[in-house]
């Protein structure tokens, strides 16, 4: 479980598939590089979560949310497969700031949720109906906080609605009406101060920090701190005037990247996790270096 405060006030809970009572692995769908994904398609599930363990509790309770998941994985299975569909679903829950994402398919994996697009888009459904639901702030930050996985959170293709690409009500009224709210650039912290190369940079260091973190701890363990911090601080032939010479706070993102993830330095982690993890020590330290907005 990861919980992430965005810079908007809204909160975003991250439930990897061992979190819901999944298998590790998806039992279908093909691995491909993440760069092929460039892009969101919304959907929600029409089905809607239940009280099933009468604790008073329908919104944001994750013995809920772990039944709701699995049932995903019964809803299709014969002519889907016994998996879930989707590459993550949200889930609302009693504060309208707060929304849960719970791992599907999830990075990199191939989905089964809107035909031509399954290999190079992530499909991304709301937990429930919502022609008749809501879309609450915390919701609409989830899908974004979504996008911001993507290689490319910067220059991603538009979000799209499952009606977009076929005769069907899905994602329902309400979402649909809000997809301009789901839209790129996925930058959730410091969109409105960054310029566009500053943007460009963060993406580069965030696409290095991941690489390296994913190697796990025993390919990471020959590899200085101090000696990834060149490749970053010289990534394609620029030096960003606000970090360059910055070799240490480098280290220091690194160090803090790797106390953050759970279960041995990201032995354990889904790629969601540590993309989410570098990405907000990122921006956390750009607000620092830049001294625009640092408190």
């Amino acid at each position: 479980m990861l919980e992430q405060l965005l810079a908007d006030g809204t909160r975003v809970t991250y439930l990897d598939r061992t979190d819901v009572g999944l298998g590790a692995v998806p039992v279908r769908g093909h691995v491909v590089p993440t760069s092929r994904f460039v892009g969101i398609v919304a959907h929600h599930t029409v089905s809607v979560v239940q009280d099933w363990d009468r604790d008073g509790i329908t919104h944001g309770d994750l013995d809920d949310i772990g039944r709701f998941m699995r049932n995903l994985t019964r809803v299709r299975a014969a002519d889907l497969g016994p998996e879930v569909p989707y590459s993550f679903v949200v889930f609302r829950t009693d504060d309208p700031n707060h929304a849960v994402v719970a791992e599907g398919r999830g990075l990199g994996r191939t989905g089964a949720h809107t035909e031509g697009f399954n290999s190079t888009r992530y499909g991304v459904a709301y937990a429930g109906n919502t022609i008749h639901d809501p879309v609450t702030p915390g919701v609409a930050s989830a899908y974004r906080w979504v996008g911001s996985l993507l290689d490319d959170p910067i220059g991603a293709r538009p979000t799209i609605g499952h009606r977009d690409t076929k005769a069907t009500a899905c994602p329902g009224t309400q979402l649909y009406a809000e997809l301009g709210r789901l839209q790129p650039p996925f930058t959730l912290y410091l969109e409105d101060e960054m310029t566009p190369e500053e943007k460009r940079m963060l993406i580069d260091i965030h696409e290095t920090l991941v690489g390296w973190v994913e190697r796990g701890p025993h390919e990471r363990s020959g590899v200085a701190v101090h000696d990834l911090a060149t490749p970053i601080l010289s990534m394609n032939g620029k030096v960003d005037a606000l970090l360059a010479g910055q070799a240490d706070l480098i280290a220091e993102i690194v160090q803090r990247v790797l106390q953050a993830i759970p279960n041995g330095e990201g032995g354990g982690a889904s790629d969601a996790q540590i993309r989410a993890i570098v990405r907000q020590e990122l921006d956390k330290t750009r607000v620092n270096v830049s001294g625009r907005l640092a408190t």
